[in-house]
């Protein structure tokens, strides 16, 4: 089985994939840390994300500018569109060839961009979702957000609506760990 797992950032996705793998044995997929290493590796990316944002993208060390590249993606729906256009496929290509190279193992993909790619892969998709505020609260105390920027991010994503049409099952994280975990052995015994 291939699970996918989605939601806004700052819900508590993570925290739930964690659980899935390590109290169900999913064998975890993570499109954040493949998007990095495709972004830091892959000679083709790194010259078109170059050619689009300028070499500043990238650091003296040729990784990635991190706070660069939030600030450049995340102030323009244009800009996170360009990054996507190049960064998504080369994500998802590695994610196909990663499920098919283990066939089956349970894969957990976690993304907070579900798209087509996404959909077809997984054979199940389970979103994990909070209320706004909590997600802003989150992210100011995990991440050191300030609200402004916090919120900015937020809004740059999938609204819940879009993200709910793609569910098979959604999973509230609004109130904590105890409740998530209970959700969670809910919805695998759904599944």
């Amino acid at each position: 089985m291939v699970l996918g797992i989605t939601g806004s950032i700052g819900s508590g996705k993570s925290t739930a994939a964690d659980i899935l793998k390590n109290e169900y044995g999913f064998v975890p997929i993570g499109t954040d840390e493949l998007a990095k290493q495709i972004m830091n590796e892959n000679d083709q990316c790194r010259r078109l994300l170059k050619d689009a944002f300028g070499p500043e993208i990238y650091g003296p060390d040729g990784k990635i500018d991190k706070e660069n590249y939030k600030k450049t993606i995340f102030c323009s729906d244009r800009n996170r569109n360009i990054s996507d256009s190049i960064v998504h496929p080369l994500v998802w290509e590695a994610v196909k060839k990663i499920v098919s190279g283990e066939p089956g193992k349970d894969h957990l993909v976690e993304t907070a961009l579900p798209g087509k790619d996404f959909c077809s892969i997984c054979d199940r998709i389970l979103l994990v979702t909070a209320d706004k505020d909590t997600r802003v609260e989150r992210l100011m105390k995990n991440r050191g957000y300030s609200r402004e920027y916090a919120e900015s991010v937020i809004s740059g994503q999938k609204s819940e609506d879009e993200l709910k049409s793609i569910a098979d099952v959604v999973i509230d994280n609004s109130e904590g760990q105890e409740e998530l975990r209970e959700n969670i052995r809910k919805a695998v015994e759904a599944l």
